[in-house]
């Protein structure tokens, strides 16, 4: 395997992977290391633990039983400090996505007001980013977005050429889906993950 290097407010990542390849982990690493250089994040995603939701230094907004409250967030996100993560597993299935646009286009505002957050991190990603909410992907260019996914075939093409790296988690002869020969694809550990 090999270090990540990125630049935070710069670069996007996709970290990609079949289940139990270390797409999480990898994750984990990064959110940490961008937290510890107090950087502000919002991690989206549906997890059904409790566990997942908690993190050290991050406020958690949402439960498997509780869907979170759009205000609730943000209003969190005004204080510089303050990192969230907004698990979604409460929310229909077909209602995630259009949650998830809709928290976009507000980070985006707040970023563009406040030039915060610096990284938004999407787990399962292509269960919640649509063509829709990707066309709004170049405005997001001074955010590193992390799109981490078992499915990067599903992700919009947009969201695709947005990265400036693909991480490959796991073995990639293995990998059950077909990387696009136009980007660069990276096997790495996830112990070696870093931000530049």
């Amino acid at each position: 395997g090999k270090e990540i290097g990125f630049a935070p407010c710069r670069d996007s990542l996709l970290i990609c992977g079949a289940r139990g390849a270390g797409k999480s982990t990898i994750c984990e690493q990064l959110l940490q290391q961008l937290l510890a250089q107090s950087y502000q994040c919002c991690v989206i995603e549906a997890e059904m633990s409790s566990a997942q939701s908690v993190r050290s230094g991050v406020t958690a907004f949402g439960e498997p039983h509780e869907a979170p409250r759009l205000t609730d967030a943000l209003n969190a996100l005004e204080q510089p400090s303050t990192s969230v993560s907004i698990n979604l597993a409460a929310l229909a299935v077909e209602t995630r996505p259009i949650f998830a646009e809709a928290l976009i286009l507000q980070l985006q505002a707040l970023h563009d007001r406040v030039g915060r957050p610096h990284c938004i991190l999407i787990n399962q990603a292509h269960s919640f980013v649509t063509r829709e909410a990707a066309s709004s992907t170049p405005r997001l260019s001074e955010i590193t977005m992390i799109y981490a996914t078992s499915e990067p075939q599903l992700l919009p093409t947009q969201v695709v050429r947005s990265v400036r790296l693909i991480v490959a988690a796991g073995d990639p002869v293995d990998a059950p889906f077909p990387l696009s020969g136009e980007l660069r694809e990276l096997a790495v550990e996830p112990a070696q993950a870093t931000t530049a």
